[in-house]
């Protein structure tokens, strides 16, 4: 029997003819997924968040009000709140991509309150983290995005401060076993977690 069914084609988008002259704002990803550019948040239950993995970590603020005036979006654009050892400016170099994450996801959700936290370990040390904030009755966002990735098998390379391997059973398996019994977790909690694949894609 027939098991698939050919996907419909896209119809063809036209191609900047300098690509270095093209930029990806809001707007173009508003266009790609057919998000209406007057998309406002309208359920005021609705938050997000990001994470960043070290001991310390940063966004600039003036950045991203800079970046919203430049896309039409809200030029007071501040974080909720902050969790962790955070600091209202960048921290070179690594901290340009938080700025960039924060930049797109306020813009692409706006009127979303909208936090960052900072983990000082690894993907276990932030299930647990959540939890116990839900536990203290802190607050969690609904949905958070994690910009970062790694190997399954290499787990054990990157927990740096947090709960290691060793702890979990010694080995990258029983890391992401543990791991993944904290997002499901998370999942009862109705926390819902977006996940980059990493810079391996």
């Amino acid at each position: 029997g027939v098991s698939n069914f050919p996907y419909p084609t896209k119809p063809k988008y036209q191609v900047a003819e300098n690509v270095g002259d093209y930029y990806v704002v809001p707007q173009t990803l508003r266009a790609q997924y057919s998000v209406p550019s007057s998309y406002v948040a309208s359920n005021s239950k609705s938050s997000q968040g990001l994470v960043e993995f070290g001991a310390v970590a940063g966004v600039s603020i003036p950045d991203l009000q800079q970046f919203m005036q430049l896309t039409g979006g809200d030029t007071s654009a501040n974080l909720t709140y902050t969790v962790g050892n955070f600091k209202f400016i960048a921290i070179d170099p690594v901290n340009m991509e938080s700025t960039l994450d924060v930049q797109y996801i306020m813009g692409m959700a706006p009127g979303v309150p909208t936090s960052f936290y900072v983990v000082d370990g690894w993907i276990y040390d932030f299930t647990t983290l959540v939890q116990q904030r839900a536990a203290d009755n802190q607050p969690n966002p609904y949905v958070f995005s994690v910009s970062y990735g790694w190997a399954e098998g290499s787990q054990c390379e990157i927990t740096g401060n947090g709960v290691g391997c060793g702890q979990l059973g010694g080995s990258s398996t029983t890391y992401v076993e543990n791991s993944n019994v904290g997002f499901q977790k998370l999942g009862l909690m109705g926390i819902s977690v977006f996940v980059a694949s990493g810079d391996a894609g």
